[in-house]
Order: C-alpha cells, then sequence, then structure tokens
C-alpha cells in the first residue's frame, strides 16, 4: 500500500504493483510505502486512512494468465507453485481450478482471490491506463503460459465474473 498526502493505493498482486512502488519513490518521495507484513493489501484496509483509494486493475485473463506464469516451476512450503507447463501453452480448466484453490489458500487470511476483492470501492484506473507511461519489466514473469483455452476461459468468466464486469464496463465507458 501507497499513502500519499492526498490518496492512497492498493497494490493488487500482479497488476505492476513493483513497479508502481518505484515510480512513487521516485516522484513523490514524500508518500509513505507499507511493505510489511506485505506490500498487497486490501481496500478494505487502507479505507482506514480516510483519503480517496486508488487502485489498478488488469485484464482478468491477462491477470490470470500472470499469477499463473509466477508460481509455475520449483515451489516450496512459504512460495506454492502451478504445475509446470512445459515451453509456452495454454492454461486447460483443470490448471485454472488448480490457480483457484492457489488464490483462495495462498491469500485466505485477507479473504480474496479476485481482483475486486482486492480494490472494493477504489476508484479503478485500467492496467493500461496505469502503466502507459512506464514500461513494467521489474517483477515481470517469464511467459510460460500465453492463454487460456477456451473451457478454461469460459470457467474464468465464471469464478471472476465481477472482475470481467467490471474491466468491460470500463473499456466500454
Amino acid at each position: 500500500m501507497i499513502i500519499t498526502n492526498d490518496h492512497v493505493v492498493v497494490l493488487v498482486p500482479r497488476t505492476g504493483s513493483t513497479s508502481t512502488v518505484e515510480r512513487y519513490r521516485k516522484v513523490d518521495p514524500s508518500a509513505v510505502i507499507l511493505e510489511q507484513p506485505h506490500k498487497h493489501t486490501t481496500y478494505k484496509a487502507a479505507k482506514q486512512y480516510n483519503k480517496p483509494v486508488k487502485a489498478c486493475l488488469r485484464n482478468p485473463t491477462d491477470w490470470l494468465i500472470s499469477f499463473y506464469n509466477a508460481h509455475q516451476g520449483l515451489g516450496n512450503r512459504m512460495n506454492p507453485s502451478m504445475p509446470y507447463i512445459n515451453a509456452v501453452g495454454t492454461i486447460e480448466k483443470i490448471h485454472l481450478l488448480e490457480l483457484y484453490t492457489f488464490l483462495s489458500k495462498w491469500y485466505f487470511n485477507i479473504g480474496v482471490h479476485k481482483q475486486m476483492d482486492w480494490i472494493g470501492d477504489s476508484e479503478i484506473i485500467l492496467f493500461d491506463e496505469w502503466h502507459k507511461d512506464q514500461p513494467i519489466h521489474i517483477n515481470q514473469s517469464k511467459p510460460r503460459v500465453t492463454s487460456l483455452s477456451p473451457q478454461a476461459l469460459e470457467l474464468a468468466h465464471i469464478i471472476w465474473e465481477e472482475d470481467y464486469l467490471k474491466y468491460n464496463e470500463l473499456i466500454n465507458a
């Protein structure tokens, strides 16, 4: 979470939050960056500062693919991993269900597994707009998976319905 003189920024995982923190460190040295115990927090936690809250919403399909890519490979108890898909592949329905289970367990203590769970009633800025003037390279995952299968995409639209609805509302506004 980033606290400035006039607003608070909710940092949603896999939305360029590391790049956002670096940008605020350069642009607004007076901003307070809360990274402990974790920089990612929710609207519920941010609203306690009685300032307007901003957050970034990423295309839900891109967000899911980024999450999956970030957690593939070798994992451990503190950093669980998703099943590895060789080379560039597609997330199938079973993989998406595993990702949902992973997100539900990983973020169980704060009750989130969708972007809108993090964002709440924040002022929402779309990912491409948020990062238009700043390339995102700091914490970028290696793209092993590039798409969701049609069945996985259909399921994603059910599980992450609120994310897709809000995203589509904003891009069509």
